[in-house]
């Protein structure tokens, strides 16, 4: 007799099992060093609660002065030890800022997320090179920045690095055309290193 469990339904069954990714100490990720671009908010927000529920310290990434209260708050929510950096990713100097922060607290990086990312969305012909720059500067170029600045601080043979991109840089819809293109841009950069 064959045992549920070396069956192909208790395979399945097995596979879609809730599992426990903690190890025996309890968090899997525990001690690991985090950077998370983009992460006050959104996305990049839940990224950072996921790596801190694991254990993960974390560097919490916000653009602006006025966004300083939101990434202290998302900081004093995390279970793990954090730091919010104010650093606007359009700037060529911000991903190194990121950088500099968690080497300087905790000596290296394990995990990087390039999570940022603008939108412009409006229709081609009332798209401007400002528009072009803002979204190329942040979505692409910090992304380019902020792992080449990560990568002497890199944990060889387990240091990890995330690039979030968007299903628009594969099928944009109207109106991101350069979101959509930066977005296929950064998709090309992970396929290439």
């Amino acid at each position: 007799m064959v045992s549920p469990a070396s069956s192909r339904t208790g395979l399945i069954v097995n596979h879609l099992a809730p599992h426990s990714y903690h190890t025996m100490e309890g968090k899997s990720l525990a001690d690991k060093v985090a950077i998370v671009s983009g992460s006050s908010s959104g996305i990049g927000a839940a990224i950072i609660r996921e790596l801190s529920s694991r254990g993960a310290n974390t560097v919490v990434n916000y653009p602006f002065p006025h966004l300083k209260e939101e990434a202290q708050s998302l900081v004093g929510s995390l279970p793990s030890p954090s730091i919010a950096v104010e650093a606007d990713m359009s700037l060529a100097t911000s991903p190194q800022k990121l950088v500099d922060t968690a080497v300087s607290k905790w000596s290296r990086i394990d995990i990087v997320v390039n999570c940022v990312a603008l939108a412009v969305n409006k229709p081609f012909e009332s798209q401007t090179l400002e528009d072009w720059d803002l979204l190329v500067n942040t979505n692409g170029r910090s992304t380019f920045l902020l792992t080449q600045g990560s990568l002497p601080h890199l944990t060889r043979g387990c240091g990890r690095i995330v690039n979030i991109v968007s299903i628009s840089g594969r099928g944009p819809p109207p109106n991101q055309t350069i979101y959509a293109g930066t977005k296929g841009m950064v998709d090309s950069f992970t396929k290439c290193w």
